[in-house]
Formats: structure tokens, sequence, C-alpha cells
């Protein structure tokens, strides 16, 4: 059976709806996304983030999680795609 992954339709948030666009486009993977409490390491189809204090910290982090077949994306504070790892 396949994973469904709920995707709010209309986020408010600029790096939450770059986050929602890169997943539509099929870029699954690690995304690393600017939060109200810190940077946020998202993994698709995940429950829990983890929150960093530091955009660094959580690419660290994001990198350490990363797998032969994940990608990590790293968001900008305007919710871009700044590097591709």
């Amino acid at each position: 059976m396949k994973k469904r992954v709920l995707i709010p339709k209309r986020p408010s948030n600029p790096s939450l709806r770059a986050y929602t666009r890169a997943v539509r486009q099929g870029q699954l993977g690690i995304h690393v996304v600017k939060h109200e409490k810190g940077w946020v390491v998202k993994k698709i189809g995940g429950t829990q983030h983890p929150i960093f204090d530091t955009q660094e910290d959580a690419e660290k982090h994001a990198l350490r999680q990363k797998k032969k077949a994940n990608t990590v994306y790293v968001h900008g504070r305007d919710g871009r795609i700044k590097r591709v790892h």
C-alpha cells in the first residue's frame, strides 16, 4: 500500500509554501525550512521534526540523516531552495 502525504491546501508561511510546492513537484527527501521557533528538518512522511536554533545546525543534522536515496534541500528565509545536497 502506498503512503499518502497530507499537504495543506493553502499554507500561509512562505517557507511552508515553498516546502509544499517542492513536495508537489516530486522533490522528496529531507527539507531544512524556517520555522517560527528556529529551523526545522522535515523528512517526507515523518511526524516529528527536530527544531534547531541555526540553519547551519539544522543542515548538519539533515546531512547526517541523509541516506543514499535521499536528497537534502536547504530553503532560505524566503522559502526558496538555496542548496541541494
